[in-house]
């Protein structure tokens, strides 16, 4: 006779077993990757990380800044606000002949025309390059309209925002020009009035007309405080004049390249998650070949016992 002896009832299964509490540890460890790879390429995160990396490189450079007193050579630097014209060019400011009859805070007149044209004459034959090299700045509108005398005549840098160009008619001239361009210009750093740039020639593509917004570096020669009328009253300008100004049209923004700190952050998190993907395929593997075995192997039958 046959029967089965008496048996312990199975053993209670653990909720989760040592392989399912693997998984998720790998699925938690895989989100964990995934976080920090994303928090490593926020901006403030890299500004932080910047900062810090980079506090003692600013602090060195910092002690090693010029401020203004400071003797270099036996020179004292000048304030951040001075821009005298360069005496080591050997150009002195224009004064005597024709420039004795040019008047600040006034209208033009026609007894300045002889001195107007001496500007455009040296700025046609002048080179570019000669000027830039002379050229005293960036000045400001405030420095032109207190110290006229001292860049009269002079190669001059300023900076701004045009706001409108016209075409204005040049009187008779023994040069040949007929007309030249009046750029407005709102000068950097502030001013009551704007910057008046008469330019004989303007870089191809340039905006014309009014509205713009151009933001513009020019080099060139000043003539003369210009007091002009205008329908809230009298206006007062500085008048440069130029042959040409450096302009290129703006481009479309470049798509910004990844800092080095986000890429190395990107290639430790993937490197991360793939030894985590290869843990968890190697696991799954295991659990699945010894599934396969325990099925394949004979029924103990220790516990069965006969009797006759």
């Amino acid at each position: 006779m046959l029967r089965f002896g008496n048996q312990q009832g199975p053993r209670p299964r653990a909720v989760f077993s040592s392989q399912t509490r693997g998984v998720w540890m790998l699925l938690l460890m895989l989100g964990a990757v995934i976080m920090l790879m994303r928090q490593v390429k926020q901006p403030a995160t890299v500004e932080f990380l910047g900062q810090v990396f980079n506090s003692s490189a600013t602090e060195a450079d910092s002690s090693q800044s010029l401020k203004p007193g400071d003797e270099v050579d036996g020179n004292k630097v000048p304030p951040n606000d001075a821009a005298m014209p360069d005496s080591s060019t050997g150009r002195e400011p224009a004064s005597g002949g024709p420039w004795e009859v040019v008047k600040d805070n006034a209208t033009f007149v026609p007894a300045e025309q002889e001195a107007w044209f001496l500007l455009w004459d040296e700025v046609a034959q002048t080179p570019v390059k000669e000027l830039n090299r002379q050229a005293v700045g960036p000045v400001t509108y405030a420095q032109l309209v207190n110290q006229p005398k001292v860049y009269r005549g002079l190669p001059v840098r300023v900076r701004g925002r045009v706001l409108r160009e016209s075409v204005k008619q040049a009187p008779e001239n023994s040069l040949g020009i007929v007309d030249y361009h009046q750029l407005v210009l709102a000068p950097s750093g502030g001013g009551d009035w704007p910057v008046m740039i008469y330019v004989r020639e303007l870089p191809e593509g340039f905006p014309r007309g009014d509205g713009l917004k151009v933001d513009l570096t020019v080099v060139g020669l000043f003539f003369k405080n210009w007091s002009y009328p205008y329908e809230g009253g009298m206006g007062l300008a500085p008048v440069i004049v130029a042959d040409t100004i450096a302009w290129q049209p703006a481009r479309a923004p470049a798509a910004p390249a990844a800092s080095p700190l986000s890429t190395k952050g990107i290639w430790v998190g993937g490197a991360a998650a793939l030894m985590a993907a290869i843990g968890f395929t190697s696991l799954v593997t295991r659990g699945t070949r010894r599934h396969a075995v325990g099925a394949a192997e004979t029924p103990d039958f220790a516990r069965l016992e006969t009797e006759p």
